[in-house]
């Protein structure tokens, strides 16, 4: 995020715009969201340049306009993950995601940490200023693939140490970069088509049930015939009589009983 857009960015994590493009945001409920780091009274604009500041520039050049100051990270899960948690447990768990990150990146690197409890999913926004070891301001060093490789590696690792029943993310993805509304948006449309999805799933399988009985069907019709057994499979079949029940003999409930003819 380039140092024109910080302003807008906090206005919309801080909840003081009126009015928000993805139509989700509840302002009744966002007294529920969560700063899991206090900079006091520094805005998000002044902690980014205090951050630039501070290094020893080793360029002494000037930060371009168009410089990305700003790397935001939105951590999340399915509507079903968070369901019937804890805020407690929420809170515990955006905070080992704080607290990794931080650890990774920096302590002193990262802008906020906030939890969105008004939307429909919890989520977090976690920024920070992508500055290298040797103190450049550098986005794209920062941010490579072996970097996301090892956040996507090590983090669930945590998460499930402390019990929350989360799956690591795909080795070296080649999914899109999305915009934070893009990212909202298709998150909203997978959750509403989740059931009629797993009902569609649902049907195939009970399709694939049948048509592999009825092949299985099939190949024991073919083997009867050869062995010239076929009529008196036919005979047996027409003989059993539709309807009739079987008594369950008395036993205790589970068991395996045999009843004989």
């Amino acid at each position: 995020m380039k140092i024109g857009n910080i302003s807008g960015l906090e206005r919309h994590n801080e909840r003081r715009n009126k009015r928000f493009s993805n139509g989700n945001v509840d302002l009744s409920r966002s007294g529920k969201n969560i700063h899991l780091i206090d900079h006091g009274n520094r805005n998000y604009l002044q902690i980014v340049k205090d951050r630039i500041a501070e290094r020893s520039n080793p360029t002494g050049r000037a930060v371009r306009k168009d410089a990305v100051v700003d790397i935001d990270f939105i951590i999340s899960s399915d509507a079903d993950f968070f369901k019937g948690m804890s805020e407690e447990r929420i809170r515990e768990y955006f905070q080992i995601c704080t607290d990794y990150l931080s650890g990774f990146f920096g302590n002193d690197a990262v802008i906020y940490s906030v939890i969105h409890m008004d939307e429909t999913t919890p989520h977090l926004h976690l920024g920070f200023v992508p500055i290298t070891k040797d103190n450049r301001l550098c986005a794209k060093e920062i941010m490579n693939r072996n970097a996301l490789f090892t956040i996507q590696e090590k983090l669930p690792e945590l998460l499930k140490q402390k019990e929350f029943a989360i799956e690591r993310g795909e080795n070296f993805s080649m999914a899109e970069h999305k915009t934070v509304k893009k990212f909202k948006s298709d998150r909203e449309k997978a959750a509403s088509e989740k059931p009629s999805v797993l009902a569609k799933v649902k049907e195939i399988e009970q399709e694939q049930r049948i048509g592999f009985l009825e092949k299985q069907l099939e190949i024991a019709r073919k083997i009867l015939m050869e062995h010239g057994l076929f009529p008196l499979f036919q005979e047996m079949i027409r003989r059993i009589k539709p309807g009739r029940k079987h008594e369950r003999p008395e036993g205790k409930r589970g068991d395996f009983h045999v009843t004989p003819e």
